[in-house]
C-alpha cells in the first residue's frame, strides 16, 4: 500500500492566504457589520480592484454562514437540553401518578368494594 507523500493533513491556517492582504487593511469586525454598498463603496475608495471586492464579499458570505451556522447549533444544543428536562419531568410525574393509583387501588381492596 502506497502513501502519498504530498497530502498534508495540517489543519488550515486561520486566514486565508487570499485575504492576507486584505485582513490587514480591514477588519472582519467591519466586513460583518458594516452594509455591503457601504463597504464595496470604501474597498473602491480605497483603490481595491473587483476581484479584490468580489473576494471580501465572498469572505463576508463565509463568516455571515459561520456565524448562523453556530447560532443553529446552540439553538439545537439548548432544544435538546430542554427537551431531556421535559422527558424527565414527564417520567416523574407517571411515577407519581402510577404511586397514586396504586394506593388507590389497595384502598378499594381494604374497604372490599362495600365503601
Amino acid at each position: 500500500m502506497s502513501t502519498n507523500s504530498s497530502i498534508s493533513y495540517d489543519r488550515p491556517s486561520p486566514v486565508n492566504p487570499i485575504f492576507e492582504n486584505i485582513s490587514t487593511q480591514i477588519d472582519d469586525n467591519i466586513v460583518l457589520t458594516a452594509p455591503v454598498n457601504d463597504l464595496k463603496r470604501k474597498l473602491y475608495v480605497d483603490g481595491h480592484d473587483e476581484d479584490t471586492i468580489k473576494r471580501v464579499m465572498q469572505r463576508r458570505r463565509t463568516l455571515k454562514s459561520r456565524i448562523y451556522t453556530r447560532k443553529c447549533r446552540a439553538k439545537c444544543r439548548t432544544s435538546v437540553q430542554d427537551m431531556r428536562k421535559e422527558r424527565e419531568n414527564l417520567i416523574a410525574e407517571k411515577s407519581r401518578i402510577t404511586l397514586e393509583i396504586c394506593l388507590y387501588k389497595n384502598l378499594i381492596v381494604q374497604c372490599g368494594y362495600s365503601c
